[in-house]
C-alpha cells in the first residue's frame, strides 16, 4: 500500500504553506477496525448535505460574494476535516466580508431546522464567522443571524450547530459569511448539513387538549417502534392521570392515545410534557407542552375565555379558578346579558353542561340549561378558599354533543355589612279591646342596619320606620314585624 502524508511547513518570510510529502509502502498484518456509531439526538430528514469534495466549486446550486470586490474568495481547499473543504485565506491589509450561500431549500412554517458543520483554524491567530439564514442568495435577504463565531482559534475541527425555526413556508438559503480582520490566516469549513428535526404537526406545541378524547400526534418524521412519553414537568415522571399510561407505542410519523388511555379526571398538573424516545431509551425528540386546563381570574365584570372547541366524542375542557369563599361565581355558555349584566356573554353550538369540582374531583355544583334553551348557566356560592376547576362538556353522556364554546365568567363579592335582625320586637299595650286607645307604641331592640322598618308580614309593605313608633291602634288582632334594611338587603325579623 502507498500512502502520503502531507503537511504544512510556516516560514518566517510567508504564510502560504509548503507542502512536503513522504511515501512509502506499508505492509499491513493485522487491520483492527474501531467503529463508534453515534445515534442522532432527533429523528431527522436531511435536506442538504455538503462535503466539497466535488470536482467543481462552489458546488451545484451555491452561490458566492465577495461584498467590496477586493481581497480574496471562498475556495476549495484539500485541508478539510474529511476530503476537502471550504476555505478563506486572508488578505495581508483587507478585511474579509465574502458570503457562500447555500442552494435553495423548501421549508415549512413550524418545523425546527438545524444546520451543522464542521469548522477550524490553521493556527491560533483569530478568525471570525458568521452563519445566517434568509430567503435568497444576497447580503441583504440575509436577515437572520443562527451563530456568530467572533474570534475562533481551534486548530482542531469542531462541529457546529444552529436550530432554526422557519416563521413561514418557502425556499431558504444559508450563508456562511467570513468577516476576519486583515493578516489573519486560514478559516475552514466542511461537512455543512441541513436537517428537519422531529417536529410536531399536531397537536401544535403549547397547545390547550380536551380531556377523555383520544388524540393522534404526528411529526416530521419516526421509524417504528418509536415510544411516546407523558409527563409531568420533568421527563420521565407519570403523571398518574386516570387510565393514562406513561408510555405508548408509535408506527412512523405518528403516535395514537387509544380511548382506553384518555386524560380523564381533574388534571394534577396544568401544563404536561410529551417527546419521543427510541428502543434504547434515547430521547429523540424535543419536550413538547401541552395544557390540560385554562386558568381563568374572574373579575367583578363580565369577560370571555377564547372559544375552544370539543373535539368530538365524550370529550370535556376544565377551566382552574381561584375561588375566595363568600364570592359568588358565574359561569354562562349562553347569553346572559338580559338575565344578570351587560355582554360579553357565553356561546355555544351545542348542548353544553357547567359543572364545577375541587381537586378532589367531587362534583360540588352544576347546570344544564339554567335559563332555559340548551346552553349553561351556573351561579356557585364559593365557601372554602382555594383552587376549583370548572368542566363544560356536551349534555349527553353518549359522546353526541360536542362543537365549539365560549365561556364567559364574572364574580360577585358579599355585601357588607350586612342587616342584623332586631332580638325583640315589643308595644305598649298589647291585649285591649276596639275603641280602647287611638295610638299604640312599637319598639324594637337589638340588631343593626340603616333603618328600622315595621310591617304586618315579614318583608311585606312597610307601615312605618324608626323605634318607637307611633301607629294607630289596631280594631283586630295583628302581629307586626320590625326588620333592618342597609344597601346590602333586607334582615330576618322579629315580631309582637
Amino acid at each position: 500500500m502507498k500512502m502520503q502524508l502531507s503537511f504544512f511547513k510556516k516560514t518566517s518570510c510567508n504564510k502560504f504553506p509548503d507542502v512536503v510529502s513522504l511515501s512509502f509502502k506499508v505492509i499491513l498484518l493485522f487491520i483492527i477496525l474501531s467503529v463508534t456509531i453515534i445515534k442522532p439526538a432527533y429523528s431527522q430528514i436531511t435536506l442538504l448535505n455538503e462535503t466539497f469534495d466535488g470536482a467543481t466549486f462552489p458546488p451545484t446550486g451555491w452561490a458566492l460574494e465577495n461584498v467590496d470586490g477586493l481581497g480574496n474568495d471562498w475556495v476549495q481547499n484539500t485541508t478539510a476535516c474529511s476530503g476537502k473543504s471550504m476555505s478563506y485565506t486572508y488578505h495581508p491589509t483587507l478585511a474579509a466580508d465574502v458570503w457562500a450561500y447555500t442552494s435553495g431549500v423548501t421549508l415549512t412554517a413550524g418545523v425546527i431546522y438545524q444546520i451543522q458543520f464542521q469548522e477550524k483554524t490553521t493556527s491560533t491567530t483569530t478568525e471570525n464567522l458568521k452563519v445566517t439564514v434568509g430567503t435568497s442568495q444576497t447580503v441583504a435577504a440575509q436577515t437572520t443571524t443562527l451563530l456568530d463565531l467572533p474570534n475562533v482559534t481551534n486548530s482542531s475541527c469542531l462541529p457546529r450547530t444552529a436550530n432554526y425555526t422557519c416563521p413561514s413556508s418557502g425556499t431558504y438559503y444559508f450563508a456562511f459569511n467570513c468577516y476576519s480582520p486583515p493578516n489573519k490566516w486560514t478559516l475552514y469549513v466542511d461537512e455543512v448539513k441541513i436537517i428537519a428535526l422531529f417536529t410536531p404537526i399536531s397537536p401544535a406545541d403549547g397547545s390547550y387538549l380536551a380531556s377523555n378524547y383520544a388524540y393522534t400526534w404526528t411529526w416530521t418524521e419516526g421509524i417504528p417502534d418509536y415510544k411516546l412519553y407523558v409527563a409531568c414537568t420533568s421527563e420521565d415522571i407519570n403523571c398518574s392521570l386516570t387510565g393514562l399510561l406513561s408510555t405508548l407505542n408509535c408506527t412512523p410519523s405518528t403516535c395514537n392515545m387509544d380511548a382506553n388511555q384518555d386524560i380523564g379526571g381533574v388534571p394534577t398538573n396544568d401544563s404536561y410534557l410529551w417527546y419521543v424516545k427510541d428502543n434504547d431509551g434515547t430521547t429523540i425528540s424535543p419536550k413538547f407542552t401541552y395544557h390540560l386546563n385554562r386558568t381563568i381570574t374572574p373579575t367583578s365584570t363580565w369577560q370571555q375565555a377564547p372559544p375552544y372547541t370539543l373535539p368530538g366524542g365524550y370529550s370535556w375542557f376544565y377551566y382552574k379558578v381561584n375561588m375566595i369563599a363568600g364570592n359568588h361565581y358565574l359561569f354562562a355558555t349562553c347569553n346572559h346579558s338580559g338575565h344578570d349584566g351587560t355582554l360579553p356573554g357565553g356561546s355555544a353550538d351545542f348542548d353544553t353542561y357547567i359543572e364545577v369540582l375541587d381537586a378532589a374531583n367531587p362534583q360540588l355544583d352544576n347546570d344544564d340549561c339554567g335559563l332555559g334553551g340548551v346552553q349553561s348557566y351556573l351561579d356557585y356560592p364559593c365557601t372554602l378558599s382555594g383552587f376549583y376547576y370548572v368542566k363544560v362538556r356536551g349534555s349527553s353522556l353518549l359522546g353526541t354533543d360536542w362543537g365549539t364554546f365560549t365561556l364567559a365568567y364574572k364574580t360577585s363579592s358579599p355585601c357588607t355589612p350586612l342587616p342584623v335582625a332586631p332580638t325583640s320586637a315589643i308595644a305598649d299595650h298589647t291585649s285591649f279591646c276596639a275603641g280602647d286607645y287611638t295610638n299604640i307604641q312599637l319598639s324594637a331592640a337589638g340588631g343593626s342596619g340603616t333603618t328600622l322598618n315595621w310591617s304586618t308580614s315579614c318583608g311585606g309593605t312597610v307601615i312605618g320606620t324608626g323605634t318607637p313608633l307611633s301607629i294607630t291602634a289596631p280594631t283586630s288582632t295583628t302581629t307586626y314585624y320590625a326588620s333592618w334594611t342597609n344597601s346590602c338587603g333586607t334582615s330576618s325579623c322579629a315580631s309582637i
